[in-house]
């Protein structure tokens, strides 16, 4: 296994708008690729017995695939996983329920699912406050969970998951 030192040659710290500006050009290449074809069909249609046709078709699918394979692989640098932002609920769940008196217990699952750096961080704000939320008021008290014959500890449950082409973040 690499030490910590090893890994940290391995990482590169890039600006989220060099990404983005990265992404930009992507954009570009994909709208001059839609050019590209555009022309080649109007060539085609007046030029139909052309031998360079072919030739321009199959250079137009090789542009396409390295294209589609230079945005995904852009688009992956974008992602981190949630991880990232559930490290800090096990500490805010047990300072509220400290603060409210319960016991509550918080069972996370999907560290490990990827999601664009700058939705994390815009969900980050909304997430804390449900979690916040769900231990003191979705958690009764132990009187009241006694009384209801549940079990002093109660659960929080946070998870995320990948659906199609959708990342689920449940409370």
């Amino acid at each position: 296994q690499p030490n910590s030192a090893a890994i940290a040659e391995n990482v590169l710290r890039v600006g989220a708008e060099r990404i983005d500006n990265v992404l930009n050009l992507v954009g570009e290449l994909i709208i001059g690729k839609s050019m590209f074809q555009q022309a080649l069909n109007e060539f085609a249609k007046y030029s139909p017995k052309n031998p360079l046709r072919g030739k321009f078709a199959d250079a137009m699918a090789f542009q396409a695939r390295v294209l589609n394979d230079l945005q995904r692989s852009v688009m992956k640098i974008r992602m981190v996983p949630v991880e990232q932002l559930f490290r800090r609920f096990p500490r805010l769940v047990r300072d509220v329920a400290r603060q409210c008196g319960k016991e509550v217990e918080l069972v996370v699952s999907g560290q490990d699912t990827d999601l664009d750096k700058t939705i994390l961080d815009a969900i980050a704000e909304p997430l804390t406050h449900l979690v916040r939320n769900a231990v003191g008021h979705g958690i009764e008290s132990g009187e009241d969970r006694r009384r209801l014959n549940k079990p002093q500890l109660g659960t929080v449950s946070l998870a995320a998951y990948h659906q199609g082409n959708q990342v689920i973040i449940e409370v």
